[in-house]
Order: structure tokens, then sequence, then C-alpha cells
């Protein structure tokens, strides 16, 4: 019996895998020298970036401190990237390679934070 549900899920990985359902960025896509190194700033209720502009196909590294008193985090959409529970004081670093023009939003959805103002925007250029 177990030997079928190990089967079974090996089965179920690879088809998800194949039909694209499970997107997970690349270690090798992650590495190098980044084009583009953004400080972050969080604080209560805001986000402050520094610079701001960034382009399509650029490894970008986000740099994120807390400067705030509370806990926050920051959601990198639309790449699905995210630091969580990024404490009072602490300072985190977050990679992700950008694959279109247009807006990058950097948000924290703690609870009540987005609502209060808690997100901002990269421009993604050519």
């Amino acid at each position: 019996m177990r030997r079928i549900w190990i089967g079974l899920i090996v089965i179920a990985a690879l088809v998800a895998v194949a039909a694209g359902g499970v997107y997970t960025a690349g270690a090798a896509q992650l590495r190098g020298v980044p084009q583009a190194r953004i400080h972050v700033t969080l604080s209560e209720f805001r986000i402050d970036v520094s610079p701001a502009n960034v382009h399509r196909g650029d490894l970008v590294e986000l740099t994120i401190r807390n400067a705030g008193e509370q806990i926050h985090e920051l959601e990198v959409q639309p790449y699905d990237r995210e630091a969580e529970d990024i404490k009072p004081g602490e300072v985190r670093m977050l990679r992700f390679r950008v694959t279109r023009s247009g807006r990058v939003e950097l948000a924290c959805h703690k609870p009540g934070h987005y609502e209060g103002g808690m997100y901002t925007f990269l421009e993604a250029g050519e």
C-alpha cells in the first residue's frame, strides 16, 4: 500500500510540473551579479525604495530593512517572491528577474498594512 501512495505522489508531481502547474524560479536564473540593486525601507505604513526603476531582463536584488516597530513582509508581484515576517531592525535580501515591462508591486500584506497604504511600485522599462 505504501508503494502505491509513493507512486501516486511521484506521478502527480510529474504531471503538475509537465503541465506548468508548479513554478519555481530556478536557482541558476537568480545567480550572478545583479543589474539593479534596490534599497527597500519598511515602516508603518510605508515602503520607500531607491532607486525605483529597473529594466526588463534585469536581475534585481532587494535589500529590505524593517525600520518600523511592527513585523512586516514584502511581496513582489507579479513575480511571486516574498520575504515573510521581517522583524524590526532586521535586514533581508530578495532576488527576482524582471521578465516584462510595466509595474512591479512591492507590498506588505500583514493585516491592515496594505489597506493602510503599505505598497509601492517599481517601474520596469524595456
